[in-house]
Formats: structure tokens, sequence, C-alpha cells
């Protein structure tokens, strides 16, 4: 199978994670500790699934800042995450990707990008900004070396939905 967009977050909680992932057709992979590693695409296809994930992205982040409000009172801690999302594609070991295990370069880009990504910002790599950059505001980064690439890899920081008229079934 071919996915449009694979999307590394870490440090959301399960509900405000999970909820925005399925809203917009996603699908959660796994968890790795607080991380979850969720994809659009697979086994549907939808033109806009980058804007999909990038939605799903915004809806858990504000989830979590909610979320994370009530914690930081209770426990004097604050909530740090942060996103990545690739658009490319991804293979899977079985048909039935509810039990396959995706692999491939997207979801190691999605990765290395949350992993670079400050507390609270999602970061996309070039693929998933060319197909959303239409809906979304960008701000271009600095190319940065990364793990498993050979080239420094440019990667752009969501800042905020375009006005205008959504389009497409994403618009939900």
């Amino acid at each position: 199978p071919c996915a449009r967009a694979a999307t590394h977050l870490a440090g959301a909680p399960a509900l405000t994670r999970n909820r925005p992932t399925r809203k917009y057709d996603g699908s959660i992979e796994k968890f790795i500790g607080d991380a979850v590693v969720a994809f659009f695409g697979v086994p549907k296809v939808h033109e806009d699934d980058d804007v999909r994930a990038l939605k799903a992205a915004r809806e858990i982040h504000s989830g979590v800042n909610t979320f994370g409000i009530d914690y930081e009172k209770k426990t004097g801690k604050r909530l740090a995450f942060h996103t990545g999302i690739a658009t490319g594609l991804i293979v899977t070991g079985e048909a039935n990707v509810d039990k396959g295990t995706l692999v491939g370069d997207t979801i190691n880009l999605a990765s290395r990008l949350s992993s670079i990504a400050k507390p609270g910002e999602i970061l996309v790599g070039e693929g998933t900004y060319l197909q959303s950059k239409g809906t979304f505001s960008f701000e271009r980064l600095q190319p940065v070396s990364v793990k498993g690439k050979a080239e420094p890899v440019t990667s752009y920081r969501l800042l905020e939905v375009k006005a205008g008229p959504a389009k497409g079934p994403a618009a939900k």
C-alpha cells in the first residue's frame, strides 16, 4: 500500500491524538512510548490526505494544549510535544494494515522531523509542503542533516490555515 502522509506525534495523550486521526480518515499504526505513528491514505486514498494529516495534527496540538493546562496545574509540569509529517510511499508487511508494520523512507523522515521539531511545532517535509501550501501557511527552515539522509533535509514549520474557502472533503 501507498500512503500520502505519515505522521509522528510525540507527547500527545491517547484521547487527544486518536479522535482527530480517525476524524480525518487516518489510522494509528503504533504507539512508541508517548509517541504515535499515524498514516493517511491507506487503505483509502483521498486527494487531500496531506491536508487531512495537518488538520488532525493541529487538532491534536489544540487538544493537548487544553489538556496541558489542567495537567500543569496538578503536576507542576508542562506537557511538551512535537510533530513531524512526511508525504510519500510507505510499505506494510501484511495486506491487513491494522496488523502490519509500516516501513520506508516516509516513516523515517516523519520521525526525524518530529525529533527536530521544538515543543508545540508541526514540521513537514518538502512533499507535504508542496501538497498543502494552498491550504496552510508555512515558514521554510534551514536545511538540516538527519540520520538516514545523505543530503540535508529542508523542512517547513506549519504556521496557520490560510484565509479563504476550504476545498475538498477535509474541509469538515
